[in-house]
């Protein structure tokens, strides 16, 4: 996305949702995450990680969804018994926006305008941003 006024549009994506205890310093959670999901043959898009590491959201393909928490379920069994991960669900019918501007305010007022809320942001450039 090189252009100022280019949008991408992506419908029919998951948000997979891993949640646990305090993940801060622990080393390997993310890298079996992408391993059990690369095992499974399952394309990964925006990831997100929540700010005191106790969850990690990543953008899946919705006709993908369900076998990513099935892998994500049978890779973490021991630390779901344990209550270490406590969750791992999905969140469907949900569409990405990426776009690049001058102005992210101006941009956030008219999706808020709209109806259009974010689940979560990544900015991978200075002036580009992704929406979900």
């Amino acid at each position: 996305m090189k252009k100022t006024n280019e949008i991408k549009f992506l419908k029919n994506r998951s948000i997979v949702k891993f949640e646990g205890e305090d993940f801060l310093g622990e080393i390997g959670i993310d890298g079996r995450i992408f391993k059990a999901l690369t095992l499974a043959r399952i394309s990964v898009g925006v990831i997100s990680q929540q700010a005191v590491e106790n969850g990690i959201s990543i953008l899946v393909h919705e006709n993908d969804a369900e076998k990513a928490v099935a892998c994500l379920i049978d890779e973490f069994e021991e630390e779901r018994k344990s209550g270490k991960v406590s969750q791992i669900y999905s969140i469907n019918n949900v569409s990405v926006i990426g776009f690049v501007a001058e102005d992210f305010n101006k941009v956030f007022a008219e999706l808020a305008r709209n109806n259009v809320f974010r689940c979560f942001l990544t900015r991978w450039q200075e002036k580009t941003e992704s929406i979900l």
